[in-house]
């Protein structure tokens, strides 16, 4: 009986455990930047408790960095902090490889709009010269959530393929 307690203690404890570290998931894989699936993507979250994990995207060409990014996991989603579960991890990091996300520039890149048009949150992060550039040079963009409601765009130039954050917007 003595054994069986034990037993039963250590299997808890191990679940316990377990459960503790149930926030981690990643998905890696390549994705059309510069070409066709040339860049890997490898975008991950990883905590004790989904509500406290941090996520990291990072984007690598020809096993250089072109783009990363780090923050806390929860304010990328609308879940509430007691309900957010790994199947919520999931959906978000796998998002990330929709093909919607991958685009040219000119599709992209909005023109300057006041905020009369509704793009009261649309921030520059370049100077409204560089945006311009960007608009009309060849490059390839890519966007994902720094926030449930506020999305970053980062194009990559073809010239030096190197990601360059130029504007966030959302609601």
């Amino acid at each position: 009986m003595k054994y069986l307690f034990l037993i039963i203690s250590l299997l808890a404890i191990e679940s316990w455990g377990e459960e503790d570290l149930s926030c981690d998931y990643s998905h890696e894989g390549s994705v059309p930047i510069f070409g066709d699936h040339d860049v890997i993507l490898l975008a991950s979250v990883k905590g004790r408790k989904c509500y406290e994990a941090a996520l990291d995207i990072k984007l690598t060409y020809k096993e250089r960095v072109i783009y990363s990014y780090s923050a806390p996991f929860k304010p990328h989603v609308a879940t509430h902090w007691e309900d957010l579960e790994l199947r919520d991890v999931q959906e978000y990091v796998d998002s990330l490889f929709e093909e919607y996300r991958f685009t040219s520039c000119a599709e992209l890149l909005p023109q300057k709009l006041s905020p009369i048009d509704g793009w009261n949150y649309n921030n520059l992060l370049v100077s409204e010269i560089e945006y311009s550039k960007y608009k009309a040079m060849p490059c390839k963009s890519y966007t994902h959530q720094t926030h449930y409601e506020v999305h970053r765009l980062i194009v990559f130039p073809i010239s030096n393929k190197i990601g360059v954050p130029v504007s966030e917007y959302g609601l």
